[in-house]
């Protein structure tokens, strides 16, 4: 096995692909993903590879067989971010990838850097699309624990909470982790700002989609706002004024 594979798992699919890889002159990079990247992985584990191909080849296709998820980039596709965060689903698996090869002499690994990491902008085109949605949950939940709707308030908690975590990365200019990786990365790369410590946002998550608790929904919101303000969205707060007095109200004892 080459040098660039010497680290990935010895499994039969992983040393038919490196060979492939070792052939292709068109593959200009190859990097780790997943649980393997982020040393989470155990027995049961997929092995998550992106292949970047200079030019669309019908050699190399999307695959998710035995083990082995094969995810394939042309090398313009990896080079053009999408404007739409409706379309960053799948950003995230760049985060913290391990490039194995690089055919393009440190092209590969600046773009997957890229793609890891939101510029303010980006971070700015972020906060606005997930602002209303995350404001309309909270607002529905807080009115159904006014009106004692215990099971409607705990749903529209856990889909607030859902936008609420894209909130708190994107203020931070960080692409938001898929569910599995919230604790971990939380953990390992916590924000660097008071009242954001991780040990206290995993509670309030943990409270939110346990119960759907009003305090703890409130404690988010405590957190977000006056980030959400210095990022320039007081204006769009302001709008919401019945939310933001449900959201100020007297915790509970």
């Amino acid at each position: 096995m080459t040098t660039w594979a010497s680290g990935l798992p010895q499994r039969p699919r992983v040393d038919g692909l490196v060979r492939a890889v070792d052939r292709d002159d068109t593959v200009v990079g190859v990097a780790l993903t997943g649980s393997w990247a982020h040393a989470m992985a155990n027995e049961y584990s997929d092995i998550d590879l992106y292949v970047i191909v200079a030019e669309p080849s019908d050699a190399w296709r999307r695959s998710h067989v035995e083990g082995l998820d094969l995810e394939v980039r042309t090398l313009a596709e990896l080079r053009t971010i999408p404007l739409d965060p409706a379309r960053w689903w799948d950003r995230y698996s760049m985060v913290r990838a391990q490039v194995l090869l690089d055919r393009r002499g440190g092209e590969i690994a600046a773009l997957f850097d890229r793609w890891g990491r939101l510029s303010d902008e980006e971070a700015q085109v972020a906060i606005d699309y997930y602002l209303d949605p995350y404001l309309a949950y909270t607002d529905r939940c807080l009115r159904q624990h006014r009106a004692q709707l215990a099971v409607a308030a705990h749903l529209d908690a856990v889909e607030g909470l859902a936008w609420a975590v894209r909130l708190m990365f994107a203020v931070h200019q960080r692409v938001p982790p898929t569910n599995k990786y919230l604790t971990w990365e939380l953990e390992r790369f916590p924000f660097q700002e008071s009242g954001w410590e991780s040990a206290v946002l995993i509670d309030r998550v943990t409270r939110i989609l346990a119960t759907g608790d009003a305090d703890a929904v409130r404690s988010l919101f405590d957190l977000l706002e006056p980030a959400l303000r210095r990022r320039g969205f007081g204006g769009a707060l302001d709008l919401w004024t019945n939310t933001l007095a449900l959201a100020h109200a007297a915790r509970q004892a």
